[in-house]
């Protein structure tokens, strides 16, 4: 409901992703676990995304805070793997998708 009533309102709006707030400690967290993310506080845009577990550091563009006046930077959410797309989704991911790669990952000669 939340991915429909957004995209009501912004028509490129694509994708929303599902996040559940989950501290660092968190027992449903995997050990490995280190998602960060960036969102703009104002809309819920996420700018920035980075699930390195072996980085000790990472890095966020400083473009992002200059176009973006309320980033928030967030490491008590865990990714729930669920992506609510738009249609237009499916036409991004067939122009760009390589086939000939994937029939040859298939089918080895």
């Amino acid at each position: 409901m939340a991915h429909r009533a957004k995209r009501q309102k912004d028509k490129s709006i694509i994708m929303t992703s599902v996040f559940m707030k989950a501290s660092p400690s968190h027992r449903s967290r995997a050990q490995e676990d280190a998602t960060i993310v960036a969102v703009d506080k104002t809309t819920g845009q996420l700018l920035h995304y980075d699930n390195s577990p072996q980085a000790s550091r990472f890095h966020v563009a400083a473009s992002i805070f200059e176009e973006h006046p309320t980033v928030q930077l967030r490491y008590d959410l865990l990714d729930c793997r669920i992506d609510i797309c738009s249609r237009e989704v499916l036409v991004i991911l067939n122009d760009d998708f390589d086939f000939q790669g994937a029939l040859a990952t298939l089918m080895p000669c």
